[in-house]
């Protein structure tokens, strides 16, 4: 009975509890939902930064010669490259000669900002250029006789001298002997490029006269002798040799041969041997080799004395054969 009653009671207890909760549940207020979260938009992304790449190329260079700048660039309106250049294309080249060292600047403008780029070119000096000093001493000869070229060369590799000598040192004389007038070349090459440099020798013609009192000797006689003499046969054998030479220079020129005399005898007599004289002397030339068309002869006698003394030694002078321009 006790159980009974005490489970009755807890009974009553929870049922009394569930209706005051119930009630204080029903007395209170019912509040409204809150409203729906807007989320705001998503902001636009930023345009994006030009992009620039730039280069020379060569990047070093001597001073006179060129390097390209190369360059691309993206998401840019405008594109400037400083040092006289301006405003180019997006992308491109351009060639640039610049004197001295120089850096260039490329400048990128677009709706994402300002980009900007360098590329250096750099300049050195060339090398120096040959110098040459280069002269002939004398620059005047007769014909037959020598000059010397005489020459200084600075900053070359190969040094040439022209016509007939070659290559040289850098440092050098040179005997020379042209028959006619000749200009000499001098050419030096070398890192900083080629140098020429003249000289001329004026050569003077020797008339024929001067050629045949230089290089033909006389031939002398026995007294009222026309014999060639063993000393003469050399002398002329020797004559025949540099008379060729001058024929060959002289082509139309004709050669007198001149009998002479010592002043004994009658001039008519002396006429006669210096003529015979002359023949023997035309006769033992042609035998050599001397054309005969090339030699005419002419007696003087006694009236073409180179000495006047009256003695052995001048006499021998007087009895000779003279070679001459003919006329």
């Amino acid at each position: 009975m006790m159980t009974q009653r005490m489970s009755r009671q807890m009974v009553g207890a929870m049922s009394a509890a569930l209706l005051l909760a119930f009630g204080a549940t029903a007395c209170k207020k019912k509040t409204p939902a809150p409203p729906p979260v807007v989320k705001p938009p998503e902001p636009k992304p930023a345009p994006p930064k030009p992009s620039v790449s730039f280069s020379a190329n060569p990047s070093s260079i001597e001073r006179g010669k060129s390097s390209t700048l190369r360059w691309e660039s993206s998401n840019a309106t405008e594109v400037r490259i400083n040092n006289g250049i301006g405003t180019v294309q997006a992308s491109g080249t351009r060639e640039v000669f610049p004197n001295n060292t120089t850096t260039y600047e490329i400048t990128a403008t677009g709706p994402g900002g300002v980009t900007t780029a360098t590329t250096t070119v750099s300049v050195t000096a060339p090398p120096p250029r040959p110098s040459i000093s280069f002269s002939a001493d004398p620059s005047s000869i007769r014909k037959g006789a020598s000059s010397t070229l005489r020459w200084d060369v600075a900053n070359a590799t190969n040094i040439t001298i022209e016509p007939g000598i070659g290559t040289v040192g850098s440092t050098g004389t040179r005997g020379v002997n042209p028959d006619r007038t000749t200009t000499y070349t001098l050419t030096a090459r070398g890192p900083g490029g080629t140098s020429t440099s003249t000289a001329t020798v004026n050569v003077t013609e020797i008339s024929l006269a001067e050629r045949l009192a230089n290089e033909v000797q006389d031939i002398y006689f026995d007294y009222d002798k026309s014999e060639i003499r063993e000393d003469a046969r050399a002398t002329l054998t020797r004559n025949a040799d540099a008379i060729r030479n001058i024929l060959r220079d002289f082509p139309t020129a004709v050669l007198s041969l001149e009998g002479h005399c010592d002043e004994r005898g009658s001039a008519e007599y002396n006429l006669g041997l210096g003529d015979r004289r002359a023949t023997a002397t035309r006769d033992f030339l042609v035998q050599l080799g001397v054309g005969a068309d090339k030699l005419k002869t002419i007696s003087y006698g006694k009236e073409r004395p180179q000495c006047s003394d009256q003695n052995e030694t001048c006499y021998q002078k007087n009895r000779r054969a003279h070679f001459s321009a003919g006329q």
